[in-house]
């Protein structure tokens, strides 16, 4: 009886040896068999349960602390406030640059015009006092100063309406003008020759254009 068993349990044996072999056999010719499969099949024939590694599973973004949150929104807030306060201390600035640059030609339309008055004035002041010198009156006298000394046609000159000096020195030659305006030395005569000279100018240009 005891033969028996054992001759039974070797054969039964034998048979699943030969069933996983023939198994094995096909799955490795067929290409059918997997590493997976392979341990399942190892576990099955050891007895023991093959628990399957779960699957990775994407780990879930955790929700943002609410701390973070309100502290992220409060510096968007302030950089939101820096930005407005630069935006309007530029506009501040463009402002008066723009107010600048109004009072700037203001005030230039108005030198202008005090500018344009005052060479009419000169004008009307020049075309009066030739009308009461006459002509060869004023050649004579314009004729003595070129022989007489610079220092005493100047005390002449500063003795006269600035009009009256002022053609005299257009008329005169260039030299003659210049030694006479060379004898203006004081801070006051000075000032008097650099006043006589920018009138100077302006008869020269109203000479021109009649």
């Amino acid at each position: 009886m005891g033969k028996f068993l054992v001759s039974a349990l070797v054969a039964i044996v034998g048979i699943h040896i030969l069933v996983l072999l023939g198994a094995l056999g096909y799955g490795l010719a067929t290409k059918r068999f997997e590493k997976n499969k392979l341990k399942q099949y190892a576990a099955v024939w050891s007895g023991t349960e093959l628990v399957e590694k779960p699957e990775e599973t994407e780990q879930e973004e955790t929700e943002e602390d609410p701390t973070d949150t309100m502290a992220r929104i409060a510096e968007m807030e302030i950089n939101s406030e820096v930005l407005l306060q630069n935006i309007q201390r530029q506009l501040e600035l463009l402002q008066n640059m723009k107010t600048a640059v109004r009072l700037a030609q203001e005030e230039l339309a108005k030198d202008r015009k005090n500018f344009d008055e005052e060479q009419q004035q000169f004008l009307a002041k020049v075309e009066e006092y030739e009308q009461k010198v006459t002509s060869d009156g004023f050649q004579r006298t314009l004729k003595s100063y070129s022989t007489m000394k610079p220092k005493y046609v100047k005390d002449d000159l500063l003795a006269m309406p600035e009009e009256e000096a002022v053609r005299y020195l257009s008329e005169m030659k260039p030299n003659v003008a210049t030694s006479i305006l060379s004898q203006f030395r004081t801070p006051e005569e000075q000032q008097a020759r650099l006043k006589l000279m920018q009138q100077m100018q302006r008869y020269n240009s109203i000479a021109g254009d009649l």
